[in-house]
């Protein structure tokens, strides 16, 4: 799992900068570490270092205040 949110904000483009990433991922076969620190709490695997991404899918989560949630799938 990574967020960049920390680097965008919350902005209302906030999805056009995910797929962007996404696709900068993509396109270089590897992903950035995430721009947070130890203290968050996320219920998978931070990246913390770059690494491969491989054949693995890349799907961008959006969750919003009122408990609405998209997601984006990037296929290869």
């Amino acid at each position: 799992m990574v967020s960049y949110s920390p680097l965008y904000g919350s902005l209302p483009v906030g999805p056009a900068f995910d797929m962007a990433i996404a696709a900068l991922i993509r396109r270089g076969g590897v992903i950035y570490p995430a721009p947070v620190g130890e203290e968050n709490d996320f219920p998978g695997r931070l990246v913390r270092h770059s690494e491969p991404i491989g054949t693995r899918p890349i799907a961008c989560l959006k969750c919003s205040g009122d408990g609405e949630v998209g997601i984006i799938h990037l296929g290869a």
